[in-house]
């Protein structure tokens, strides 16, 4: 059994474990299908003389850093919208954006952004913008440590509140609005592998089957009519997770139009436009 690797000593910086999950293949992918989504967009568009899409420069390795330590850094201080983070009010008094990138350059690469290749992905995938993304980070979780004997599969709501077909409405929960995930963790919380909650039935349960060492010909797989839900046989919590989804999921109200802080920058970017 392997512990976090590569030897880094205990005095390592926090930008040392960073770079254990978000390596340079994963920057390099996203750098690429950004620069790539936006030449599509400017050569397909009718963008007017004047529009701000024109100043679009390539993104570099660096653009891209810096654009995704300010995405984190924003949900940690959350402010009314996106312009807040570039005022020079002394009512807002926060300098650190204006030092890392000008806000134009910052939203035009949140307007760009991009994890896949549209014109090539299987658009019947409801994962597909993230797919290749999510598959890079989960093969980085494993690498970087192998758990012991005592895991558990446990469902966790990443909050959402934009316009997403397999958005979750659960309101007995904190976080009432999100995309549910199932993962595999141990028992000190590291995530192992994890799967989203917006595959077909039969997905699913092939991938939790194939991440738990389930033998393909266990009769207590359902078929496609059944609990789209299920769980393994031999997972520990299986009847905990079914019975939770059976009490607290409900249908969403038809009258929820949230979006997210960034959803709304993106669509403020538009708008300027």
């Amino acid at each position: 059994m392997k512990d976090i690797y590569v030897g880094l000593l205990a005095n390592a910086n926090p930008i040392d474990y960073y770079d254990l999950f978000l390596t340079p293949n994963i920057l390099k992918y996203i750098t690429e299908q950004t620069n790539l989504y936006a030449t599509q967009c400017l050569l397909s568009s009718d963008s007017s003389a004047g529009s701000r899409n024109h100043l679009w420069t390539l993104v570099t390795r660096d653009d891209m850093l810096k654009f995704l330590a300010l995405v984190g850094w924003m949900a940690l201080v959350k402010l009314a919208s996106i312009k807040d983070y570039w005022r020079n009010h002394k009512l807002y008094g926060i300098p650190l954006a204006r030092t890392v990138m000008p806000r134009n350059r910052f939203e035009l690469i949140l307007k760009f952004v991009h994890f896949a290749n549209n014109q090539t992905a299987d658009t019947d995938d409801r994962l597909y913008k993230i797919k290749d993304v999510l598959n890079m980070f989960i093969k980085n979780y494993q690498n970087v440590y192998t758990p012991r004997d005592k895991v558990c599969v446990d469902e966790s709501l990443v909050a959402w509140r934009g316009r997403l077909i397999f958005r979750q409405y659960i309101p007995n929960k904190r976080v009432k609005y999100g995309i549910k995930v199932f993962k595999l963790c141990t028992e000190k919380g590291y995530t192992w592998n994890l799967i989203v909650r917006g595959l077909s039935a039969t997905e699913r349960n092939a991938y939790l089957k194939k991440l738990l060492g389930e033998n393909d010909s266990d009769s207590s797989a359902p078929s496609d009519s059944d609990d789209e839900d299920w769980i393994p046989a031999n997972t520990a919590r299986r009847h905990q997770i079914a019975n939770h989804e059976d009490n607290s999921e409900h249908d969403e109200p038809e009258d929820s139009e949230d979006t997210g802080e960034i959803a709304e920058g993106n669509s403020e970017v538009e708008e300027e436009v």
